[in-house]
């Protein structure tokens, strides 16, 4: 499994957001996260939590998908299938809580993303946040994850499933004593 590092993460990020020319305050508006954190992050000073990182991609309008883009298979872009082994999946760990995002799909033009999501007791959003234009679909595969809605909160166990437009606000923890891992789908209009 190739894990990216925070610093190869936040590199790729203020990369894509200059080629967009894109201002850190602008993205600092979209995102809630403060010009400050932005810049110390791109320069690979400080380390982010997953959902920022979304945020961050989100707000730039690229494709998390987009941060892995150097290991996709180049074959990918024809109709033959494509396949990622286990051992070769890019990973994404979040700063000092160690929680892993690893990279399912190999197609960058595809619709859709698919991670696998672990997360460690404790694990939560720092705030709140949405994926604007995408529809979501999480799986939970081990563990128990509670998560808020547009205000509202849901549960969620071992083999439970959940599908939201991503543009609702919502945010997440894993209050339970164990691991939690999550497959998530996210289809892009």
């Amino acid at each position: 499994m190739e894990e990216y590092s925070q610093i190869e993460i936040g590199k790729k990020i203020r990369d894509m957001r200059l080629n967009k020319s894109i201002s850190i305050n602008k993205v600092s508006k979209k995102t809630g996260l403060t010009p400050s954190f932005i810049s110390q992050f791109e320069r690979g000073l400080t380390n982010a939590s997953i959902d920022s990182i979304i945020k961050l991609v989100d707000a730039i309008d690229v494709k998390l998908t987009m941060l892995f883009s150097d290991n996709v298979n180049q074959e990918s872009q024809s109709k033959k299938p494509v396949i990622i082994r286990k051992s070769e999946r890019p990973s994404l760990s979040s700063g000092s809580t160690n929680n892993m995002l690893e990279y399912l799909l190999t197609h960058p033009d595809s619709k859709l993303e698919v991670y696998l999501s672990k997360l460690n007791p404790g694990a939560s959003t720092s705030s709140k946040f949405s994926n604007n234009g995408v529809d979501e679909f999480l799986l939970i595969l081990e563990g128990k994850l509670e998560i808020e809605v547009e205000n509202v909160n849901y549960v969620l166990s071992e083999g439970d499933t959940m599908t939201m437009d991503g543009s609702l606000s919502k945010s997440w923890e894993n209050s339970s004593d164990s691991v939690t891992t999550i497959l998530w789908i996210y289809n892009r209009a």
